[in-house]
């Protein structure tokens, strides 16, 4: 191929380069001073060219050279190639999918800045509209670990500016340093010049040196969340510091025991590493008089303060023996959780030099190695909660502290550091424009934009990866094979497209986005299966996938700690103002006053509606924040020590957190409404990870304009990517861009599965993740719904199962669906066992066998096969009349044995003309009466009330009809009031010449009393199709001749079980489709 002309339209990368040029004859477009005489001298020799997002192929090009068969897109993008021109010529188009999926995908809308995902950030970005243009996209490839140094110690001479320039060096420049502790622990000036120089890769700072004082060099730099020195700046916490400082004053002003002395008091000379003294130029911040000084944090007391106040008793100073109070405990929490959302706030980005691309960061903290200088109770308190998000923990301290799991280190910082630093962050953070190379010039001074040269794919792997499948996309054509990745969704006549490549597509892969529809899947016969790089499959038809035979995988598990990291963050952010606070650290408006007082999260009751994978790990992360926790599921979960609230308003209630975090049905829509806000009531934080759907927006965004919710943090809308105007201007609201999965990690994880998932396909290898819709059959019903539950689900056979206790153990959380009948349905301990059981469909119209009441419980919905079987068991109900009266089957044997020859048989009962009694007019009920009228019976009935539409006398009392009947059908569901309903009395009143038919159910009668009346003659006959114990009949009656049984067959006739089949199987796939029930009870 080397005599094959390749033109390279611009600079892209050098492996590209290199491979190309040893593959083909290589032309750089970009070199050319004279492109036209080049175009001109070269037109036969270039057969092909290759592109990207700046430079590709457009019409001129294209007419330029008349042997270009292929045009090979360095990128996804092909707006630089002229798609109609190529289709004109004949030209080929390839572009890159896939391999920068990750890294563009990874890019998508960001907004984590205020929570280890730049919510700050991405608040900003959503409230400016501009999610409606596009997505924000967050780049990078192979996030390597990510670490952070919390610096949580004490200030001390000792610890005056332990954040030197060797440590931060040490950290390097994909470390963050978080700093709740004192501004002077970091020599701040080295800090500022790490940062602007690119040697240190994020910082999260409520402290500073000089405060309120900041770096001015720090506003501009969207790698660090400012905050204006609010660790403990909530109401709960500074009013208990208050009562502690007034009841110390009170106690050693009455001669008692201060609450909390501090008894290793520290010389003058410690007292000035606080910095220059400034009680004067903020005098307004504490409260002196000639005996006592209020300490602030602000200002405290130097040795020149202290020798000014001759009569000052409080304010330790171990050379003038002053006793000294400070305020522990109380404030511990508010800290922790202020380092852990300054953890959840920093984004990494390491700046653009020499026009080398910069690269623009999110990750994830759960997994994360974390240092903590000082593990007091504030360094412990952090080390608990960042332990719930599954990080390694190590610390070092002034002494190794006995029994503790950490690590400790009793070295330099700088070792310790280098210790938690195994591997470098790579990455990109990448944006787009218009007209590149030009730049609004606007966008310059905009800090929530980071402006970078269109490199969202430039990794060293990625760019790699690409280029491979550019040189294998033309190897492909020049050997007449088929290209790799060619074109499939710019097309713009899709139709077109399918019917050409739909013998050649066998996979699909989807997303939250855009799955696989009815439509798409019938368009494509060849198609084997369908992977999604998501979770949720409520774009993907189910029924119709299982009904082709296609196989379906997910991306489970790998989201469920990026989605809990974000749902706390989320509540972080707005409990504790975290992108106000930046905000107004950014805006200058520190230094005109102190920021109003935020709310803590520690010790708050969070309720979680949804206690799947994400629901399990949210509650796992906020009990490190000792949060009370209740929720609400549609079961109850086994083994969790949390309430369970059945009703979600009782759950809105009880809680000052609400969290949904359930999956989307039909059933989940608005679950939030208004009575829900209304409980969760106005001092509520409502934070949704879900889908928007889940939460009536309309209702929502007029709680929080009336104040009558306190606040919300969500990640998504109902009408994405349009966000309720109403919401933009509130400062009580954090919004996020849909972003909860949108980590460097786990998109890669998921685009791992996803991959995988189809080379297991392939290589005709177990699925990693398949999605089973599980269905249990409770008992053998008919073959023809056997065999098509099989064909569309993941069928389980309970009575093929010899160790049920076993089989749940291993099936329980596949299994959605049951489907029972009249002998075996779902009582309470199936649904029990059951916890992802989502519905029970009855292969009948009797529901005795399920239980109801559990079902409502616990959100399982239930239908039957009505209709249907009606006229199958009127039928028989005037069979068995016929059967007993006229004594049919008697007679038949009477034939068969030959007993006909010997002498004439006893007559039997005329039907026509009796009357006939009907417990029951229901449909069942109601077609017996239009057959029994065919016979000339006078018909009555007796029903739970009278109906408008019958003609038939209506009895209140079921005595009075017997009384007046010969013959009785019962005809009635079973219910708690219809067991017996048929007793003696009932059967002593239809009396020794009446006849009794039952095709209702078996616990309708006292079957010891309808044997005995039999035996004893005090009933006249009965014909029977149901039994209390089925199939156990009682041995009395098999003798009696004047009795007719049958086994159960009311409704089994070949039609009818076909239709009750296709109507269960109906509501099996309208269910998991997310459309209306066709038989619903309600």
């Amino acid at each position: 191929m080397e005599s094959i002309g390749v033109l390279m339209a611009c600079p892209m990368n050098t492996y590209l380069e290199q491979e190309l040029e040893r593959r083909f004859n290589l032309f750089k477009f970009w070199t050319v001073s004279d492109k036209t005489q080049f175009l001109k001298a070269q037109q036969n020799n270039i057969r092909a060219v290759v592109g990207n997002a700046t430079a590709g192929a457009d019409a001129e090009l294209i007419d330029a050279l008349p042997k270009l068969e292929i045009v090979s897109s360095f990128s996804v993008g092909l707006d630089k190639v002229d798609m109609a021109k190529c289709k004109e010529k004949g030209v080929r188009v390839t572009n890159t999918p896939d391999v920068l999926t990750d890294d563009v995908a990874d890019l998508a809308i960001g907004l984590m800045l205020a929570v280890l995902r730049r919510l700050c950030e991405s608040d900003r970005y959503v409230r400016s509209g501009k999610w409606k243009k596009g997505d924000y996209k967050l780049t990078t490839k192979l996030a390597s670990n990510c670490h952070i140094l919390v610096v949580a110690c004490p200030l001390t001479e000792e610890t005056r500016h332990i954040i030197n320039r060797e440590v931060i060096d040490a950290l390097g420049p994909k470390g963050v340093l978080i700093n709740i502790g004192r501004g002077p622990h970091v020599d701040e000036r080295e800090l500022v010049s790490a940062l602007v120089e690119g040697r240190l890769g994020g910082a999260g700072l409520d402290v500073f040196e000089n405060e309120p004082h900041v770096p001015e060099e720090l506003f501009g730099l969207e790698n660090v969340v400012l905050m204006p020195h609010v660790g403990s700046g909530t109401v709960e916490t500074r009013k208990t510091m208050a009562d502690l400082v007034l009841g110390n004053l009170e106690a050693h002003f009455l001669n008692k025991p201060l609450l909390t002395p501090v008894k290793n008091s520290r010389s003058t000379s410690s007292s000035s590493s606080y910095g220059p003294l400034r009680t004067k130029e903020s005098f307004s911040m504490i409260i002196t008089t000639s005996s006592e000084l209020w300490h602030a944090t602000a200002v405290g007391a130097d040795a020149e303060l202290i020798d000014s106040l001759p009569k000052l008793e409080i304010v330790k100073c171990k050379e003038k023996g002053i006793q000294v109070t400070n305020t522990p405990d109380v404030l511990t929490d508010d800290v922790a959780d202020a380092a852990i959302g300054l953890m959840l706030a920093c984004d990494w980005f390491v700046r653009s030099e020499d026009g080398e691309m910069g690269y623009k960061l999110t990750t994830k903290i759960s997994g994360r190695s974390v240092g903590i200088i000082g593990l007091g109770r504030i360094g412990m308190a952090v080390a608990k909660r960042a332990e719930a998000f599954g990080c390694f923990i190590s610390y070092r301290s002034g002494a190794e502290i006995p029994n503790t799991k950490y690590k400790g280190a009793l070295v330099d910082e700088s070792e310790l550091v280098s210790a938690l630093l195994e591997e470098g962050l790579a990455g990109a953070g990448l944006d787009v424009f218009e007209h590149e190379p030009q730049v609004p010039e606007e966008l310059f001074g905009l800090e929530n934009v980071v402006l970078l040269p269109h490199a969202a794919s430039g990794t060293e792997e990625t760019r790699k990866a690409t280029a491979d499948i550019v040189i294998e996309n033309l190897e492909a054509c020049f050997l007449n094979k088929p290209l790799l990745t060619p074109v499939l969704w710019h097309f713009e006549d899709k139709e077109q497209f399918i019917n050409t490549h739909k013998d050649s597509i066998q996979a699909v892969v989807g997303s939250a986005a855009a799955g696989a529809d009815a439509e798409l899947i019938e368009s494509l016969p060849k198609l084997e299966i369908v992977a999604t790089c998501s979770v949720g499959l409520d774009k993907i038809d189910l029924a119709r996938c299982k009904e082709k035979g296609i196989r379906v995988a997910n991306t489970p598990d790998v989201l469920t700690d990026d989605v809990a990291d974000l749902a706390i963050g989320l509540i972080l952010a707005v409990l504790r103002r975290i992108c106000e606070s930046d905000r107004y650290v950014r805006s200058g408006e520190w230094k005109k006053g102190e920021f109003k007082l935020t709310t803590k999260f520690t010790g708050k009751s969070v309720g979680i509606l949804g206690m799947g994978r994400i629901g399990t790990a949210i509650a796992k992360r906020a009990e490190a924040f000792d949060c009370i926790i209740g929720y609400n599921s549609r079961t109850e979960k086994p083994n969790l020590n949390y309430k369970y609230y059945p009703n979600l308003i009782d759950l809105a209630s009880n809680c000052q957190i609400l969290v949904v975090a359930c999956s989307l049905t039909e059933e989940t829509q608005h679950i939030v409404n208004r009575q829900v806000i209304n409980a969760l009531g106005p001092k509520g934080v409502l934070i949704n990870i879900g889908r928007g759907l889940l939460v009536d927006e309309h209702e929502l965004v007029s709680a929080l304009l009336q104040g009558r919710l306190g606040g919300a943090g969500l990640d998504v809308f109902e009408h994405e990517p349009d966000v309720p105007e109403e919401l933009i201007g509130l400062e009580n609201v954090v919004l996020l861009p849909h972003v909860a999965s949108a980590t460097v990690e786990t998109r890669k994880a998921m685009a791992d599965l996803v991959v995988g998932n189809l080379q297991a396909h392939f290589g005709k290898k177990p699925l990693l993740t398949p999605v089973k819709i599980g269905v249990l059959l409770t008992t053998p019903m008919s073959n023809y719904l056997e065999q098509e539950l099989a064909a569309r689900f993941t069928l389980f056979k309970l009575w093929t199962q010899s160790c049920k206790n076993k089989f749940f153990q291993e099936n329980s959380s596949a299994i959605r669906a049951v489907v029972g009948d009249t002998k075996c349905g779902a009582d309470a301990e199936l649904i029990d066992s059951l916890p992802t059981l989502e519905i029970v469909a009855s292969y009948s119209v009797g529901l005795d066998k399920i239980d109801l009441d559990k079902c409502k419980d616990k959100g399982v919905r239930v239908t039957n096969t009505p209709d249907v079987l009606t006229d199958d068991v009127a039928d028989l109900a005037v069979g068995l009349v016929l059967a007993v009266l006229r004594r049919v089957c008697e007679f038949d044997e009477f034939v068969k044995s030959g007993k006909w020859k010997n002498g004439h048989f006893e007559l039997g009962s005329k039907f026509s003309g009796k009357s006939v009694g009907i417990v029951g007019l229901g449909r069942i009920g109601t077609a017996i009466a239009k057959r029994v009228e065919a016979f000339g019976c006078p018909i009555s009935y007796h029903s739970r009330s009278e109906k408008s539409h019958a003609n038939y006398k209506y009895y209140t009392n079921i005595i009075d009809l017997a009384s007046n009947c010969q013959i009785l059908i019962v005809a009635c569901s079973l219910t708690e009031e219809t067991h017996h309903i048929v007793n003696r009395k009932v059967i002593d009143a239809l009396g020794p010449s009446g006849i009794l038919i039952n095709i209702g159910r078996g616990a309708h009668i006292d079957e010891p009393e309808l044997v005995s009346a039999l035996l004893e003659g005090r009933l006249a006959g009965a014909g029977l199709d149901v039994y209390e114990n089925e199939p156990e009949v009682p041995e009395q009656m098999l003798g009696l001749n004047n009795v007719v049984l049958l086994p159960h067959v009311g409704s089994d006739t070949e039609e009818t079980s076909k239709a009750m089949a296709d109507l269960v199987i109906e509501n099996l796939v309208a269910h998991f489709s997310n459309k209306p029930l066709l038989t619903p009870i309600s």
